[in-house]
């Protein structure tokens, strides 16, 4: 999974697993660095809402992979 979310996105798997464990992406910044393109690609891979917030895809996508939420 590692090597998919990092050919996603710059460092995805980082990002991916510190939005799983946060509420959402400005609480993820404080982990893990996202930039605005970053941010915009995961609202095109509809990852984040909007306004920032984990979309139920993500959740339940990270619930199936097993990564912590």
């Amino acid at each position: 999974m590692e090597e998919y979310f990092n050919a996603l996105l710059p460092n995805g798997w980082k990002i991916v697993k510190a939005l799983a464990e946060s509420r959402d992406v400005k609480e993820a910044g404080r982990k893990v660095s996202i930039d605005g393109e970053t941010l915009e690609e995961l609202r095109v891979l509809r990852f984040v809402t909007g306004k920032g917030r984990k979309t139920e895809f993500l959740k339940r996508l990270c619930e199936f992979l097993g990564i912590r939420e």
